[in-house]
């Protein structure tokens, strides 16, 4: 698609995020174009060719498809301003991503030793692809301010720190 065929169909806010539509029945123009998927993202339906809604930003301001992923910088996969967008490798989009859906801890490369009731740390760092052991910690928060200085050092500006789960008391 180039850009021109584009702007016929829809208008974008790079302040808001937000694209409307220009085109179609009279009944949808103005309004917010797209629909949000299963996985949180706004995707926009142009000449029955579904897009995803950051992608299709970066192409309105650049010109050009992104060679690599976009990565919503706050994390909110519906925040599509121009500002909160950026290439990424797949890489450094998951860095940037929450954790596993599989941690019971709900933290980025800390776990609980269910043997010794400890907080280890051990996170997979940029440029390196095996697990490196950061510490092992009685207290969350300890194992929280550990975590966040490796994966500040190591993500750089791709780094999403950890916080004390909400509703966490100490036991």
């Amino acid at each position: 698609m180039q850009r021109r065929e584009l702007e016929k169909h829809v208008s974008y806010d790079p302040e808001t995020g937000t694209f409307r539509w220009l085109r179609l029945d009279s009944k949808r123009i103005g309004k917010q174009a797209g629909y949000i998927d299963k996985k949180g993202y706004r995707r926009i339906e142009i000449c029955n060719r579904a897009f995803m809604a950051h992608r299709l930003a970066w192409f309105y301001m650049t010109s050009q498809w992104p060679k690599y992923s976009i990565d919503h910088i706050n994390g909110d996969k519906d925040d599509n301003r121009f500002c909160n967008l950026r290439e990424a490798t797949n890489a450094e989009n998951k860095r940037n991503g929450p954790p596993r859906i599989d941690s019971r801890s709900q933290l980025k490369g800390i776990y609980r030793d269910n043997r010794t009731g400890r907080w280890v740390v051990k996170l997979q760092l940029a440029g390196d692809n095996r697990q490196s052991y950061c510490g092992t910690f009685t207290e969350l928060a300890d194992a929280i301010v550990c975590s966040n200085f490796h994966i500040a050092y190591g993500h750089g500006s791709f780094a999403r720190l950890n916080k004390m789960p909400e509703g966490w008391c100490h036991d």
